[in-house]
């Protein structure tokens, strides 16, 4: 029975993991931002961090989650200067991409943060995994600028000046003067190199464009479905390093090799059935996914499946490498495991004593609510009646948002989990971690 199920369950799972080509080109768009950030902000990096780190891996509809780390500020900048820093980003990033793109900075908010949603068109989607004909990779680094008035010869020969400035390599530059209006088309030699040469407007200084009057041209690609790697995924920026740190800690427990080998297989069923459920999903107001998988660390704690690893042995982000090494999955599944290992977890967690003991990877032994002196009641808008310590930041709940109402719905859910694995897979599989979408 178990076996069945963990075969289906691995799958689902593996049929949600992209090939090799995504995760390179999920590379490519940290190195393309990366230039983007160093043309604003002198000595800042950009670290890749989520899931991509996690489980070295890329799922689909997975978003890349960065973070930008300055020297000046470190990886823990203050909330005014993180707010700052990411307002700077923000007005860069958006004046180096397409004028219609959707990106938005967020400021009103615990950990300020840029958001770009990506174009989810099925050719833009299956740029990420399959590469683009010769057409269109020559479409994908062709760009332009159309302005509202013409250009004479002195500000024409004034931006390709420009342009070379960059330091980027433009195989070609073209101006087209039309009744009352000019569009400036360029081709870079590298995809690479396409955005930040988008990005030289408007400076302010060059006499072609003022800041006062940057809304009288609009930037493009020479086709909204080729595009650069960075443009294709949907991505959030942050400024605070804690969440470079998490992922590389929680990398090491989901890798390490004295824990189950289908520890990474369990992390992402136990995320799926987090979406399906809608428990997990923190934007409707519940746990993260990032929760999810601090519980899922947990119960192989406590279970004595996984050795304690100190959070402070993992050195600070800036210490931290850029992007992750791809860990393809191991081929020789024990699929009993994983329906056992998955049982287990939610029998663990619908008998768990939430009033006492908080979930933790901060001490080799159990944590008690006296260890981090949370109360049990309302405290501003946050709830305290499941707790999930964060390893790096002080006094922060990542069950925060979980009320007694939202508690007593999870250890039902635990329940329904445990009535769908005694039934058979074939017409529960969805059920548990959805369809194969």
């Amino acid at each position: 029975h178990f076996h069945r199920w963990g075969y289906h369950i691995s799958n689902r799972i593996q049929s949600r993991i992209l090939p090799f080509a995504a995760f390179e080109s999920a590379l490519k768009a940290r190195e393309q931002l990366q230039k983007i950030a160093e043309s604003i902000l002198s000595d800042s990096w950009i670290f890749l961090e989520g899931s991509i780190v996690t489980t070295g891996l890329m799922e689909k509809g997975s978003d890349l989650d960065m973070n930008c780390i300055t020297a000046a500020h470190g990886s823990v900048p203050d909330a005014k200067a993180a707010n700052r820093l990411s307002d700077k980003l923000y007005h860069r990033i958006k004046y180096s991409i397409p004028s219609n793109s959707r990106i938005k900075h967020i400021d009103m908010v615990r950990i300020p943060l840029v958001k770009f949603d990506a174009n989810t068109s099925p050719q833009v989607s299956a740029s990420i995994i399959s590469p683009l004909t010769q057409d269109r990779e020559v479409n994908a680094r062709t760009a332009y600028f159309n302005f509202s008035f013409n250009l004479n010869s002195k500000k024409e020969s004034d931006l390709k000046h420009l342009m070379r400035g960059t330091g980027c390599s433009i195989e070609e530059m073209q101006l087209e003067n039309r009744a009352g209006s000019s569009v400036f088309t360029f081709r870079t030699s590298s995809r690479d190199d396409i955005l930040r040469c988008l990005g030289v407007l408007p400076d302010g200084k060059s006499g072609i464009i003022s800041k006062s009057t940057k809304d009288r041209y609009t930037r493009g690609m020479s086709s909204p479905f080729d595009l650069p790697e960075l443009l294709r995924f949907s991505f959030d920026i942050t400024f605070l390093g804690y969440a470079v740190r998490n992922s590389y800690l929680i990398r090491k427990y989901l890798n390490d090799p004295g824990g189950p080998k289908v520890s990474r297989i369990c992390q992402m069923a136990i995320k799926r059935w987090g979406k399906v459920t809608e428990f997990g999903v923190g934007a409707k107001g519940n746990l993260t996914s990032y929760g999810m998988t601090i519980m899922w660390i947990y119960f192989l704690l406590r279970t004595g499946q996984l050795a304690w690893y100190n959070p402070w042995c993992i050195p600070d982000a800036l210490f931290l490498p850029q992007y992750p090494d791809y860990i393809p999955l191991d081929e020789n599944i024990d699929y009993e495991s994983v329906a056992s290992q998955l049982k287990e977890f939610f029998s663990f967690y619908s008998k768990f004593d939430f009033q006492k003991e908080v979930i933790s990877l901060s001490r080799q032994r159990i944590s008690r609510r006296s260890d981090v002196q949370w109360s049990f009641l309302k405290r501003e808008k946050f709830h305290y009646v499941m707790c999930i310590e964060d390893p790096y930041e002080d006094d922060l709940n990542c069950a925060r948002r979980i009320d007694v109402r939202k508690l007593e719905w999870f250890k039902d859910l635990c329940h329904k989990a445990l009535q769908t694995l005694n039934g058979p897979p074939e017409s529960n599989l969805e059920k548990l971690i959805g369809r194969a979408d």
